[in-house]
Formats: structure tokens, C-alpha cells, sequence
């Protein structure tokens, strides 16, 4: 999609490649990671340098220059990297903006500058990405971003605690975090508008379970579990929009624990792993009576069950298939 009109390179094969050709073949160019990261050596800005033709469509083609990831070590001379910033911002013209930020350290003048100006975008963030020291956090997080959809919260101070406001951020429905403290009194978050949650860090059944029950609208919920705790007991807790559950345990026994806790009626997949570095030889067993209870008491018409590092008799899985004809199951 161009935002001017522009003429075909006059050298391209026939001379009738329209200019909407040359954007999408441009577009093919690009990197397959979710934010592009600035370089003179790949595309967008080497299809820049190629000739004047390339530069004009290049630049004038938004869709090529709506992903950005900026790190403190990207650029040497930060004061190219703000001209350059303004470049790419400048060519994305109104498009939503997808933004990974990787400062740990504390800014210097320069890096300050490129935050400040990329936060004069906000107003087009759709999905973010940050690890960023603390000071740059709550400017980050205290400036509106009204089409915010995602946020991924990567590697900051356990010490820090952590501040959404559903004024500033109306439009959030996914958060993932890697935690490695996993303090849930550290987070001041919109729970109730979240839809999906991804957790990675040292948390236990109580902490996640804290999270579901803080957050009523949950679709999908990915979790780690490092522990193997016995959470008080209590009713299993009912999760009435919850399609989607992943489960990867360092402690095998905690995936059992982690399912007498829950009432899933409208449940369609249920992935559950044993982490790769902790399996011994024999992988150890799946937690059947707990599976077979979370089936019972949630009613749920299962679809998908993917098995990772876990040991799942045969008999069992045509158990399940014959119980529940419509369920796939996969089995690593």
C-alpha cells in the first residue's frame, strides 16, 4: 500500500511491474522476525541504497517500516541512530506500530532522545516489546497508548514494581512476562480486560492461580511451574472462557496440583510438558487421575491434548479417543 503514487522503475523487466508489485516483492524481502532491526546491510533501508527508483518506493511503502527493535548496542553513534529513527517513524506514516525496546542499562542523552521520540508515537502502538531499566519504564508506561494490544515485559528489576493503568492502555488484552521473582504484589495491572497470558519465571500453583482468578476474561493462559507446592484447599476455581491452557513443569509433580485446582467448561486444548532439561531417561508419567477429574467436573468437549515429555501408555490414548471421539492427541 503506498501512501504517493509513483512511477515503475524504468528498467524493471517490460516495464509494466506496477509499483504495487515492487512493494509486495519489497515486503517479501523483509526479515521474518516480528521487529525488524535497523541495518544499512538489509532491507527496508538496503532496498534504499539500491537506486533512486528502489528508494522512492522503498520509503513511500509504510507497510515496510511498521515493526522497529532498538537495543543500546545496535548503534555506536546514537546521534545517527535519532535521524535515523525519525526516518523510519517518518515512513511508516500512519500505520500501527509494532516496537521492541532492549535498554537494560541506563540511558544516555542519546537513547533518551529515541525514546522520547518513538513515545511520540504511542498513540499507534499495537504491540510492544520491552527490557528497559527502570527509569525508561514508567515513562513508557505512563504515556497513553490507546490501540496497545500486546505487551511483553522482559528481564526488568525483581524489585520494580509494575504499573498498568486501563486508562492509558484501553486496547490491552495480551501480556506476557518472564519473571524471574514472579511477586505478584509487584503488578498493578488491568487483570479484567486481559484475554491471554503467557508467564515465564519462578512462580508456583498459588501465584498463577492468583493470576486466573484476577482475570475473568482469559482465553488462553500459558504458565511455567517451578514448584511443587500444596496450595490450601479449596473449591477448583471456575474459568468459564478459558479455550487454551499450557502448562510447562520443572517439577512434574506440580501439573497434577495445578489441574485438581481448576473448572474448565469451555476447554479445547490442554498442552502440558515437562521441561526437556529436568527428564530423566524414563520419561515420568502423565498425572491421569487429575486429568480425568478436570475432565469430569468441567464437562468440557476437548479437541486437542499435546503430550511433551511425559509418558502416555497407548491404552490410555485410545481411552481418551473412545471417551472423547472428536480429541486429537499428539504425543512427544
Amino acid at each position: 500500500m503506498q501512501k504517493t503514487s509513483l512511477s515503475a522503475p524504468s528498467w524493471c523487466p517490460l516495464g509494466v511491474l506496477p509499483v504495487e508489485l515492487w512493494a509486495e516483492i519489497f515486503a517479501l524481502s523483509l526479515s521474518e522476525d516480528q521487529f525488524v532491526t535497523p541495518n544499512a546491510s538489509n532491507p527496508p533501508i538496503l532496498l534504499g541504497r539500491v537506486c533512486t527508483e528502489w528508494r522512492n518506493i522503498a520509503y513511500n511503502t509504510p507497510d515496510l517500516w511498521k515493526t522497529l527493535a532498538l537495543t543500546s548496542s545496535d548503534n555506536v553513534d546514537h546521534q545517527s541512530s535519532v535521524a535515523g529513527i525519525e526516518t523510519w517513524l517518518e515512513s511508516s506514516y500512519t500505520y500501527p506500530l509494532s516496537i521492541s525496546l532492549s535498554i537494560p542499562q541506563r540511558s544516555n542523552a542519546q537513547l533518551h532522545k529515541i525514546v522520547n521520540r518513538l513515545l511520540r508515537t504511542a498513540q499507534r502502538w499495537r504491540h510492544l516489546k520491552i527490557d528497559v531499566e527502570n527509569d525508561t519504564l514508567d515513562q513508557i508506561l505512563s504515556t497513553p497508548m490507546p490501540s496497545l494490544y500486546s505487551i511483553q515485559l522482559d528481564c526488568f528489576n525483581p524489585l520494580k514494581k509494575i504499573t498498568i493503568s486501563p486508562f492509558h492502555l484501553p486496547s490491552l488484552r495480551t501480556i506476557s512476562f518472564f519473571d524471574p521473582v514472579c511477586i505478584d504484589s509487584r503488578y498493578i495491572l488491568p487483570w479484567s480486560q486481559i484475554t491471554d497470558i503467557s508467564s515465564v519465571g519462578l512462580a508456583n500453583t498459588e501465584t498463577h492461580m492468583h493470576r486466573l482468578r484476577a482475570s475473568p476474561n482469559l482465553n488462553s493462559y500459558d504458565m511455567t511451574l517451578f514448584f511443587a507446592d500444596s496450595p490450601a484447599m479449596q473449591e477448583p476455581f471456575p474459568l468459564a472462557g478459558l479455550k487454551r491452557l499450557r502448562i510447562v513443569a520443572w517439577v512434574p509433580d506440580a501439573i497434577g496440583s495445578m489441574l485438581d485446582n481448576l473448572v474448565l467448561p469451555m476447554l479445547e486444548e490442554l498442552i502440558i510438558e515437562v521441561a526437556q532439561q529436568i527428564c530423566p531417561c524414563e520419561p515420568p508419567p502423565f498425572p491421569l487421575e487429575a486429568f480425568r477429574s478436570l475432565v469430569e467436573r468441567s464437562e468440557c468437549l476437548f479437541q486437542r491434548l499435546n503430550v511433551k515429555n511425559l509418558r502416555l501408555p497407548s491404552e490410555l490414548t485410545c481411552e481418551f479417543q473412545n471417551a472423547h471421539p472428536s480429541l486429537k492427541i499428539s504425543v512427544q
